[in-house]
């Protein structure tokens, strides 16, 4: 009897936290453009984004969560170098650039908020204070070599004319874009470690600069990327 009880309370429970949860799912492009002394220069990539929220209680209130699929945007620039903006915030980019109109009251909210923006095929752009993180490499060859490059003063890194024009999102059902670790032929080798070679729990080391904080997830998550070592 007490087997049923507690397959039954399993059943409840499972039921309980369906009707009390809502989740949506949806791809944007996320769009760089940067001015050159050549002119305007641009890079994207589609980013699929799965966002989750549950019913709470008054004091804890809503559960909100989600998680991304895709690849760190890069764009070519005419001094032969790449920017790249990579992928941290990528769940939430479309919330911060997009306004929405009233949705009424209630929970789930934010749910509505991810449907409306889906639904309407909504573009916007980002505030510069939620511009992606921007880094270059001074040999593309050799991972140790990443540097930040600061949103507002790209002509320290790159020279004079160079900046960050805008960060623009728009709503797509285009596939997401892949194929990074193809020009990055060495990404797959830090999956489980940073570009200094450190593993993730050894990377105090400042100084190693960015490489020791940084691995192959700022560049590509949730696409199956795998460590070369794991694969052969």
């Amino acid at each position: 009897m007490r087997y049923i009880m507690r397959i039954l309370g399993a059943l409840f429970a499972a039921l309980l936290l369906t009707s009390c949860s809502s989740s949506e799912t949806f791809r944007y492009r996320l769009i760089v453009e940067v001015e050159t002394p050549q002119g305007p220069r641009t890079g994207s990539s589609v980013y699929e984004v799965s966002v989750w929220e549950m019913w709470g209680d008054s004091l804890v209130g809503n559960k909100v969560g989600g998680t991304f699929r895709g690849e760190a945007v890069a764009v070519d620039l005419p001094n032969g170098r790449t920017l790249y903006a990579l992928t941290r915030n990528a769940t939430w980019n479309a919330h911060y650039a997009i306004s929405t109109p009233a949705l009424g009251k209630g929970h789930f909210l934010g749910i509505k908020r991810a449907r409306w923006i889906k639904d309407n095929h909504a573009k916007g752009e980002l505030r510069r204070e939620r511009f992606p993180m921007f880094v270059t490499f001074v040999d593309e060859e050799d991972p140790t070599s990443v540097m930040e490059v600061d949103r507002d003063d790209l002509e320290a890194t790159f020279g004079a004319g160079y900046a960050v024009n805008r960060v623009r999102i728009e709503i797509t059902k285009d596939p997401i874009t892949t194929g990074l670790e193809k020009r990055l032929a060495w990404l797959p080798q830090f999956y489980d470690k940073q570009f200094s070679g450190d593993r993730y729990q050894d990377i105090a080391n400042k100084e190693k600069g960015l490489s020791a904080y940084i691995s192959a997830g700022a560049f590509s998550a949730g696409l199956g990327l795998k460590s070369r070592r794991n694969s052969e």
